[in-house]
């Protein structure tokens, strides 16, 4: 099964009635994945260690990760 990474921008987005139809079955369908730039850039914005630690919970519960080999 394919996985898709989605990011920050379209998260941002799912207020967006065309953003929602397209990436929510996405998420309900467990095939939405994160990889290390992407989960750098949603932690990025949080203002607190607390925020930081419940944001980068969430992502891993939904998310599957894709390791990659940076060079």
């Amino acid at each position: 099964m394919p996985l898709f990474l989605v990011d920050t921008s379209a998260y941002a987005r799912m207020g967006y009635e065309s953003v929602r139809t397209r990436v929510a079955p996405l998420l309900h369908a467990g095939i939405v994945a994160s990889c290390a730039a992407l989960e750098a850039e949603a932690l990025y914005s949080a203002r607190s260690p607390e925020e930081y630690e419940k944001l980068h919970a969430q992502r891993a519960a939904i998310l599957t990760y894709l390791v990659s080999e940076d060079l």
